[in-house]
């Protein structure tokens, strides 16, 4: 039995401050259907319609003063408030840490509005986290539903009567958690006091409690290993490490490209000379291209994606888990695929040799790279090669010497048996690469190179190489094909007026940009009268910047200004790409967005039709869900990844406690600054008071700390000579101290 929402919102409205029990009389509730009005009550408050006030009762948020939101909260313990009801939630409110009743980051809370000027003055950046005296304040009443993240924190023994099973309590290793955790005898699973846990947070103690409640959900054991750590990192950003067993069943169960029957209604291209380009240990190939030299200049580029959707239906056991998996996850040492091994390194995985299905997208370019004419055909192919990014990159430096950057590791990389078979067709992609590049590059697209740390370990998990990964021509050429393939599907989408998952980038905000010119600035004096430029003005500015030995710290600091790409539901603009038609196309073996356009291309190749939606709604309501799961399960993954590094670079760290090495500073504060080590890319703080018997000052104007009687000054980009002095894989972060000064890149 559903009560209509407006009859709800209209029984509170004459009935101030009624309880559960009065409304549930009120509708005639039986008892047996209590519980479930109740969850439609609470599903009220969830998105900021009604809410209740602790032993109080039922209300409406603009007759209280109150409001439902979810609460964030910084390193200091102050926290700041979003309100979830849509008509607000533009708004965030300020709360100091006495006034965050035990709150922890992500709890959905009640909280009463302070400021008198309610409306307007809580229009802000939302990702701005000052608490200036502008933002409205507020204070938290109750929180009515705990984060569904675990907390991990350290478990500790409460003395207990003589006989009985202790209590516990767990101190949070989480920046933003500052409540200790309660946990009953019966809920402290095993743990052993000092062992490292996660907790969920249990509701219970209502408003105002000194400490929080909680249960030990897993206990860390034999901590410091390759596992343990892989556990913790899993468990904390809710990962599963195993396939699911039923869709693993379904997918043994599907019939190989090797069956003739598989190929009915494709296009025969295993005649193409198609080859694919991975890293060296790749094991799941969704991407070949090839490339032919037709008449007048014209290159036809194909590239031919592994044909997911043949083997993943929808509305079966591997699509369900494909969807909630959203994305594979690349951790180091492991890699949690988002479908059964069976899909992705074998049945649809490109390798040499074998028969593949595909969908194809032929592109043909005239002279300058412009797209001329788009064909896109289901397929079959037979992969002729697979080269490493290494072998490529060995025969473009053999055909382009002037290419290779001075000092390149890669001058020692031996060209393939086969180089001189294949030098003819890597030349013309070369040529169309950069045809391609600089085409993006006229309309506006942005260029940043950010360099990457990747972790090489054993299979014990042990640290084998650290090595320092940018973009060079083998990426760069690969990078572009499945750019202008992206783009061209997604405008064939919009042609035909085909339900589209698009990827869209917004617009840096005002004030994260304006802080960015500022810091900018501070970096170099001749940038202190820049305008905010438009799109190519900021391309070229950026591309000036790169030439800079700071290149580094300012496009990190740039790209850190930005919002995060994400998946929508219709086209848009992709504000780095400087175009308003692309998708993702190309990695439909380890992204759902990428098998959803898969899916309704299918469809339509077939019927001329989308095909039906899933969950039987309209396309509309379904891409919108889809999408934004997608971009949430992407962010999740990606910090998974950078949590897992960091801490495996930590363990590496530990027993190099009083080394010396080379770093650039990234961030100055009034407290100290942060350093990156130049060869692994990590970044740690120095402390202020390790800088000498001296008073520093911090100047914001060109981001520097300088000694009051030293006149030593340091400041973003300065090269610095630190010792490492402290480890803590506990909150994951090192400290240095400063050993000199380097000789200055600018």
């Amino acid at each position: 039995m559903t009560i209509e929402s407006k009859k709800i919102l209209n029984a509170i409205r004459q009935n101030d401050l009624i309880t559960t029990r009065q409304l549930a009389t009120q509708f005639d509730i039986p008892e047996e259907q209590f519980e479930s009005f109740v969850k439609q009550l609470f599903d009220l408050q969830a998105v900021g319609e009604i809410l209740r006030l602790p032993d109080r009762g039922w209300s409406l948020p603009e007759r209280t003063g109150c409001l439902v939101g979810r609460i964030v909260l910084t390193r200091g313990g102050n926290g700041f408030v979003q309100p979830v009801h849509e008509a607000l939630s533009e708004q965030e409110f300020f709360v100091p840490q006495r006034s965050t009743a035990g709150a922890f980051s992500g709890d959905l809370v009640v909280m009463e509005r302070l400021d008198s000027q309610k409306e307007g003055r809580g229009k802000r950046k939302k990702n701005r986290r000052g608490g200036s005296d502008k933002s409205p304040r507020g204070r938290v009443l109750d929180v009515v539903q705990r984060r569904e993240r675990l907390v991990r924190g350290r478990f500790h023994d409460v003395p207990s009567a003589k006989g009985k099973e202790a209590a516990g309590y767990v101190d949070p290793l989480e920046r933003d958690a500052f409540s200790e955790i309660f946990i009953a005898a019966e809920d402290r699973n095993g743990a052993v006091s000092g062992q490292k846990v996660f907790v969920k947070l249990l509701d219970g103690w209502g408003p105002g409690a000194a400490y929080s409640r909680g249960r030990v959900e897993h206990v860390i054991h034999d901590e410091g290993s390759y596992e343990s750590d892989l556990l913790a990192i899993a468990t904390e950003f809710s990962l599963p490490l195993e396939m699911d067993r039923e869709a693993e069943a379904s997918a043994e169960k599907l019939p190989s490209p090797d069956d003739p029957k598989t190929w009915e209604g494709r296009e025969d291209l295993t005649g193409l000379r198609i080859f694919t380009i991975d890293p060296d240990d790749a094991k799941d190939f969704d991407d070949a291209i090839s490339l032919e030299v037709l008449e007048d200049g014209v290159l036809r580029l194909g590239v031919h994606i592994a044909d997911v959707s043949a083997y993943v239906h929808q509305g079966s056991r591997i699509d369900e888990v494909a969807y909630e998996r959203g994305t594979s996850v690349y951790l180091p040492g492991r890699v949690l695929p988002m479908l059964p091994e069976r899909i992705s390194n074998f049945l649809a995985s490109l390798r040499p040799g074998e028969p593949k299905l595909t969908k194809s997208v032929f592109m043909d370019f005239d002279s300058h790279g412009d797209r001329i004419q788009t064909r896109i055909c289901r397929g079959v192919i037979k992969s002729q090669r697979r080269f490493t990014y290494d072998e490529i990159l060995a025969v473009l430096y053999d055909l382009d010497p002037a290419a290779k950057p001075a000092n390149s590791e890669s001058e020692d990389l031996p060209l393939p048996e086969d180089a001189e078979e294949y030098k003819d067709i890597i030349s013309h992609a070369a040529r169309l690469r950069d045809l391609l590049y600089q085409g993006r590059l006229d309309r506006g697209c942005l260029e940043l190179e950010v360099p990457t740390v990747r972790l090489q370990l054993d299979s014990t998990g042990e640290m084998q190489k650290i090595t320092r990964e940018g973009r060079d021509p083998s990426h760069h050429l690969i990078e572009e094909f499945m750019l202008a393939c992206n783009e061209a599907v997604a405008e064939f989408f919009i042609e035909q007026g085909l339900p589209l998952i698009s990827r869209i980038h917004r617009p840096p905000e005002d004030e994260s940009f304006d802080e960015f010119l500022d810091f900018l600035s501070s970096i170099d004096p001749k940038y202190k009268k820049i305008e905010r430029p438009n799109i190519k003005e900021l391309q070229a500015l950026l591309m000036e910047v790169g030439k800079q030995p700071y290149s580094g710290v300012v496009n990190l600091r740039f790209l850190r200004s930005l919002s995060h790409a994400e998946y929508a539901p219709e086209a848009g603009l992709h504000f780095a790409l400087s175009t308003e038609s692309y998708c993702h196309f190309t990695s439909p073996i380890r992204r759902y967005p990428d098998l959803i356009v898969h899916r309704v291309l299918e469809s339509y190749l077939l019927s001329g039709k989308p095909g039906p939606s899933p969950e039987g709604g309209t396309w509309e309501a379904a891409l919108k869900l889809i999408s934004k799961q997608s971009s949430e399960l992407e962010r999740k993954a990606e910090k998974a990844e950078r949590e897992l590094t960091k801490t495996r670079l930590i363990r590496y760290l530990e027993d190099k406690v009083g080394e010396e090495m080379d770093a650039v500073i990234v961030s100055v504060s009034n407290n100290g600054m942060f350093v990156q080590v130049e060869e692994i890319l990590f970044d740690g703080f120095v402390h202020v008071s390790t800088l000498g018997p001296d008073y520093y000052e911090f100047d914001k104007s060109d981001m520097s700390l300088t000694g009051a009687r030293s006149q030593r000054s340091f400041k973003i980009g300065d090269r610095v000579r630190v010792e490492l002095t402290e480890v803590d894989p506990d909150v994951r972060e090192v400290s240095f101290e400063i050993v000199k000064k380097l000789k200055s890149k600018f």
